[in-house]
């Protein structure tokens, strides 16, 4: 089914910010731990056994877990067969409310996908059990288990689960839903088995809501072993013993960590950062684990889940600190940030950003690897707007216009203009006439004016208004009672109108062309019951694919847009290097959402291999925007060489404007971006690149037509 962003709506993640400890009806886990390889070939793995003893002890001591709650499974009890019957058995015993545990570690590989299912890069991940690939193993206990399999296994104990957290550290283990540098790599051949039972099998792959999806690699990496100090014995035992060294797996050492140091309030995606950052910088790998599922944003521990985007540190050494996030992410040098708790003493201040890294200087407090930073005061590195005001109609207003003029001055980034003429904004006090619940404006030999008439008897109004005397949007006229609140109002609305004018100008910085395609994808309005047609609301619309596609220009046709139009895109690498691809939509209504990828996709996912086309209306991302606000508005396409956290752009919108869970077949975005600004009316669309970086600014109008949508008239 394709998710539609409703382009008029912020999104936010209500359903998943919790306060208070989390209560489950039930705890379960399944721990999987395979070592013993020598008789299918393949390097032994005794980190495997330490793995299922770390994690045996956290979810004990952290997450509360009863020893008669945790089901382990090790070598010979790890066979096809046996891990079958676990997952089954699993399955039974989980009921409604209940959260779930699930932890493999052993060895992972590729088989060539025979199914024609369109694997990326056509092959599917597996797990190596026990005795795969042995001539002593029988029956299915001879095949590696396919992640299609997998996917079937999860889908039953997810149906009824309230919480399920997957955790699969093995080589290849992105979408199975060890490294090449490190004492052992969890990384077996290719598994060549053209006659596995369920190799050309096709099965219909299930959505796993409530769940959170973890590889310990991309699919094309490995995940590794080390040595680790202290830990546990291979009976389970804790042990400080500093010159016994266990073997581990890198990803579970760090993640069993990150567990264990959990606070409330911390979420799963908290802790997969953490270990991910730990990962790179402690052991010096060039290992990425992966996360999905939409929920990754729940706490762990319970307690309220802070609002704001963060940002993990990436490296302290000394009064260095190095940030995981760039210019890309909306960091600026000169900037503040702490930690989550505003009476933590944590100051650092950013004196140098890249496209996706920052560094600054710890000016007090401590810090550690994999701590988490948010922004306490921004910096703004583009001039700032000049503000001047329009003469109200009577004293009083002029009090009160005077008033809120003072207030605009002194917010960070804005200035009082010398002359009318230079001005970015205006600041005027108005009375506007309604009739019949629409404003009343004359209309004299040179059109329509751009204020309304004046009433004397109306209720006082605040306006921000551009360079042409135009209001900006319909949340930048605030009600001027009580004051102090409207001014907080104004004064958020400008700051957001303030950090989106930094964002237009990063993105001209430079005019060149963008190296990623994009393709507009049509639907049309269709009957219910007929092929490939599929609800878009509850309210009865129905849409199906239009054949084709169109290049982006389609959308900036002079007629403008009927309203409600429904499209998805289609994103194009035409190069030979991979290119990771983040498309932004900024509404009318200044609301700016992340199309793609959504936080419930797992971010590596966003790679573009050289040559690769990829319909984000076709699963698993099928998503797409229904343009059903009136107005001017833009698509934002970034290219980047490296991932970036596209998230941490996020701000909530206007206040005033609406703020309601928006998207179809999934929990919503949490990831909602600085409020967009109606520009001057003409559309244009213009390119920017800087360095490892580049993309593709598309500005369209969306008129009051309420027409069938379609692209062809």
């Amino acid at each position: 089914m394709l998710r539609l962003v409703w382009m008029g709506h912020a999104v936010v993640l209500l359903a998943l910010l919790a306060t208070g400890p989390l209560a489950y009806a039930g705890q379960h886990a399944l721990l999987i731990g395979i070592s013993d390889y020598a008789r299918a070939g393949l390097t032994p793995l005794p980190g495997a056994l330490t793995d299922v003893a770390m994690m045996r002890d956290v979810l004990h001591d952290r997450l509360g877990f009863r020893p008669e709650e945790i089901k382990v499974l090790t070598d010979e009890e790890a066979t096809h067969a046996g891990i079958r019957r676990a997952f089954a058995g699993l399955a039974e015993r989980v009921a409604p409310g209940d959260f779930v545990y699930i932890h493999y570690s052993g060895h992972g590989s590729l088989l060539a996908d025979q199914s024609g299912e369109g694997e990326r890069g056509g092959q599917d991940q597996t797990w190596v059990p026990y005795g795969a690939r042995t001539s002593f193993a029988v029956g299915l206990n001879r095949y590696d288990i396919l992640d299609d399999e997998i996917n079937a296994w999860l889908a039953p104990i997810v149906g009824k689960a309230s919480a399920l957290v997957y955790v699969a550290d093995a080589c290849h283990s992105a979408t199975n839903t060890r490294g090449e540098h490190a004492l052992v790599a969890r990384a077996a051949p290719s598994a060549a088995q053209a006659d596995h039972p369920f190799a050309r099998s096709k099965r219909e792959s299930t959505t796993l809501a409530n769940a959170v999806l973890i590889g310990s690699a991309r699919d094309d990496e490995s995940a590794s072993e080390v040595a680790i100090d202290q830990g546990h014995d291979l009976a389970g035992a804790p042990t400080t013993d500093s010159s016994t060294k266990l073997q581990a797996g890198v990803f579970t050492y760090q993640w069993e960590r990150a567990v264990r140091e959990a606070q409330p309030g911390d979420t799963w995606r908290h802790l997969f950062d953490r270990t991910a950052i730990r990962i790179a910088a402690q052991h010096h790998l060039r290992q990425r684990p992966q996360l999905t599922g939409t929920a990754a944003d729940r706490p762990v521990l319970g307690g309220e889940v802070s609002k704001q985007a963060v940002v993990p540190v990436a490296g302290v050494e000394g009064q260095a600190v190095s940030l995981k996030a760039g210019r890309l992410s909306g960091i600026t040098i000169g900037s503040v940030f702490s930690t989550q708790d505003p009476a933590d003493s944590v100051r650092v201040r950013i004196t140098e950003a890249g496209a996706g890294w920052s560094k600054g200087t710890l000016e007090q407090g401590r810090l550690a690897t994999g701590d988490f930073l948010v922004e306490r005061e921004h910096a703004y590195e583009t001039a700032p707007l000049r503000v001047a005001t329009l003469p109200p109609e009577s004293d009083g207003d002029a009090l009160l216009l005077r008033r809120a003029f003072s207030r605009v001055t002194t917010l960070p980034g804005f200035v009082p203009a010398t002359k009318d003429e230079e001005a970015d904004l205006f600041v005027v006090v108005l009375r506007p006439l309604r009739s019949n619940g629409g404003l009343q404006h004359a209309v004299g030999a040179s059109g329509r004016d751009s204020l309304p008439i004046q009433d004397p008897q109306a209720a006082p109004q605040l306006w921000v208004l551009d360079r042409g005397e135009r209001l900006i949007h319909d949340d930048m006229a605030i009600d001027l009672g009580p004051e102090s609140e409207a001014f907080a109002t104004l004064a958020a609305n400008l700051t957001r109108y303030r950090r989106l004018v930094e964002l237009k100008r990063l993105a001209s910085e430079d005019q060149a062309a963008s190296d990623l395609g994009l393709a507009v994808i049509h639907f049309a309005p269709c009957k219910p019951g007929s092929t490939g047609c599929e609800p878009i609301d509850s309210d009865g619309h129905y849409v199906s694919r239009v054949p084709g596609t169109s290049a982006w220009t389609v959308l900036q046709r002079d007629s403008g847009l009927p309203k409600n139009t429904v499209a998805s895109f289609e994103l194009h690498n035409p190069g030979l290097r991979d290119r990771y691809a983040y498309l932004f939509e900024l509404a009318p209504n200044g609301c700016i959402n992340l199309i793609f990828p959504s936080r419930d996709l797992p971010r590596d996912i966003a790679r573009l291999i050289g040559g690769q086309r990829l319909d984000l209306s076709q699963p698993p991302i099928e998503t797409g925007v229904i343009m059903d606000t009136v107005g001017d508005a833009s698509l934002v396409l970034l290219s980047t060489q490296m991932p970036i956290q596209a998230e941490l752009l996020a701000q909530t919108c206007y206040r005033g404007s609406m703020s309601v869970v928006a998207r179809w077949g999934m929990n919503p975005l949490e990831a909602l971006l600085l409020s967009a600004v109606q520009g001057s009316g003409q559309r244009s669309a213009f390119t920017f690149s800087v360095g490892t970086w580049g993309g593709t600014v598309i500005d369209y109008r969306v008129v009051a037509r309420d027409t069938p949508p379609s692209f062809s008239d």
